[in-house]
């Protein structure tokens, strides 16, 4: 019987290199494991035309120096396809500034998104901006229309 237990290998202790190894590989498992789980991050798109022209509108009506995000990208996208101007949403601004609940809170609710949406359009554009308005097909007859 000492014989078969002499044959046994009889574990030793681990010393504290074996476990800092150990740990290391573990870490390094979590850390790609982690990064495969994470969102992945989309990059910016650059700003077309319209965006550079809204934003500068907007900050030369509000005196800020804001640049428009992706959100209000998408939305001015879509308020152009369903046929919005430029000059429209840039007279909706002038008209909201006026209004004396926006002065009185600073214009702190007049973002570019706020200029984005159709009921807020609709609610500050005269009513001679919106008999104009049609469908454009293309980037052209945006062009045309607005000069």
């Amino acid at each position: 019987m000492d014989s078969q237990e002499d044959k046994r290998k009889v574990p030793q202790e681990p010393t504290i290199d074996d476990v800092m190894e150990k740990l290391e590989k573990m870490d390094a498992l979590l850390y790609e494991i982690s990064q495969r789980l994470a969102p992945k991050k989309k990059e910016k798109p650059a700003p077309t035309h319209e965006l550079t022209a809204f934003m500068d509108t907007y900050n030369s009506i509000f005196g800020t120096k804001r640049n428009g995000n992706a959100k209000t990208a998408r939305q001015l996208n879509a308020r152009l396809k369903e046929g919005y101007t430029l000059c429209g949403m840039g007279l909706a601004m002038v008209e909201a500034r006026k209004e004396q609940r926006h002065i009185e809170s600073k214009y702190k609710w007049l973002t570019p998104e706020f200029f984005t949406r159709p009921d807020k359009l609709d609610m500050y554009m005269p009513m001679d901006a919106k008999k104009e308005q049609k469908k454009f097909t293309t980037y052209d007859d945006l062009c045309k229309k607005e000069e």
